[in-house]
């Protein structure tokens, strides 16, 4: 863990304007990452993003090179993976001519080309080249080599240590943009003096990713509500039967012990004639804020889930302990849904990351959407991140704008180790 003021205090924002940036030619790293069909890009929001550091370099007459990668081409040169289509929707987005320059055409070709002043130009997807996530320091070099300053605009990758992001810094000065900056902002008011009740939701596949922030917000949060395969992780070391859900096995000993952590247990639901029995003890067919502050749990698991049958094919909604060997549980069931809405309701602040469910199936995306639904409707400040919980307020909004008390997030893996206590290379000094 860190004090993240001091880690602030470390950083240099473009923002405070603190460098001479007239006639500069500066390198920034954004986040090309986009979700592509074909050659067409599906959400342009991340490249919206950089925006603001490429105007504000341009109002100041500076030469601009733009890096980033796009996909998992591993070292190789894999075509559909070309940045041509980033670089025409940037040049729609900017209104400014762009040119893209080749794979293996970083130096001298470049550094010709900044004579050219005004013109703005990318580089080919970084990790054609195997240095890239190597981290190598000769990679590094070579691409600094072209340029005065280097700004890293792409938080979503700043927890990976690459060339790029990492040793990039050791041979220029180098800031934040406007971008990283107000993800650094948001995340760090979450971390700091967040407005109470705090509700951390937590959802998705990969506990090991997750577990450091439920260990974090274990002493952060007022409530943490669990759902998709991270809950049957804590369901299995309950000894409850999960059938053919996702579990992680490796990882069962570490939410065992944090499950144990928790500083009262965790709030353990059983339903029995319609009336909750919580911990074994009958609270009744409602279960209300004052009655569960009173019972100081920190981790709420799902009081029913939405399975699939693998025999018959057919959903069913359960509770934890009917679920059988001949099921996998996809959803948190309409219960959890209400209970959940009650917690969330009653926030001043919520971090959400991870679906509650398999929500690209329609009959399991009732938790994931109405999570969604029950933040946007809150009076909640909310901080957001990951793909799929993105993807979802989408799905719920319908092109309709988001509130301004919810901050998306534009790195789902970053998000989490940022607010899991971890230095994140790409913001380190």
């Amino acid at each position: 863990m860190f004090k993240i003021m001091a880690y602030l205090e470390s950083i240099k924002f473009v923002k405070n304007k603190s460098a001479d940036w007239r006639n500069k030619t500066v390198l920034v790293r954004c986040d090309f990452d986009v979700p592509l069909d074909a050659d067409k890009i599906k959400d342009d929001s991340r490249l919206k993003a950089s925006l603001l550091t490429i105007k504000f370099l341009l109002k100041n007459k500076c030469q601009i090179i733009l890096m980033g990668h796009l996909g998992r081409p591993n070292g190789k040169v894999v075509l559909e993976l070309g940045l041509k289509p980033v670089q025409q929707r940037l040049e729609e987005l900017l209104k400014t001519k762009i040119e893209l320059v080749k794979f293996g055409e970083i130096s001298p070709s470049v550094k010709n080309k900044r004579d050219e002043k005004n013109k703005i130009i990318m580089l080919e997807n970084l990790r054609f080249w195997l240095g890239e996530e190597k981290n190598d320091k000769n990679f590094a070099r070579q691409l600094a080599s072209l340029a005065d300053i280097y700004v890293n605009e792409a938080f979503a990758v700043s927890h990976r240590a690459c060339a790029s992001v990492d040793a990039i810094k050791n041979y220029l000065p180098s800031y934040a943009g406007f971008n990283l900056t107000k993800e650094i902002e948001k995340l760090s008011q979450v971390l700091n003096r967040p407005p109470r009740p705090l509700v951390a939701i937590i959802g998705g596949a990969k506990i090991e990713t997750k577990l450091p922030v439920l260990d974090k917000f274990l002493a952060k949060a007022d409530y943490l509500l669990v759902g998709g395969a991270i809950a049957n992780n804590f369901f299995k070391i309950l000894n409850y039967e999960v059938g053919q859900s996702l579990i992680d096995r490796e990882y069962l000993p570490a939410a065992k012990k944090l499950w144990q952590k928790s500083k009262s247990g965790a709030l353990n639901f059983v339903v029995k004639d319609k009336q909750l029995v919580v911990d074994n003890e009958l609270i009744g067919s409602k279960l209300d804020l004052a009655t569960i502050k009173n019972l100081r749990h920190k981790i709420v698991l799902p009081i029913d889930v939405a399975v699939k049958n693998l025999k018959t094919q057919e959903k069913e909604i359960k509770t934890p302990n009917q679920v059988n060997l001949n099921d996998k549980i996809l959803d948190i069931g309409p219960q959890t849904l209400e209970f959940y809405g009650r917690i969330i309701k009653g926030a001043r602040c919520v971090v959400w990351n991870g679906p509650m469910g398999q929500f690209e199936a329609p009959e399991f995306a009732l938790g994931t959407f109405g999570v969604a639904e029950l933040i946007i409707k809150s009076r909640a400040r909310a901080v957001m991140g990951g793909g799929e919980t993105e993807e979802a307020l989408k799905g719920v909004l319908h092109n309709k704008e988001l509130p301004r008390r919810i901050f998306v997030s534009t790195g789902g893996g970053a998000m989490l180790e940022f607010l899991g206590g971890k230095k994140l290379p790409g913001l380190e000094k």
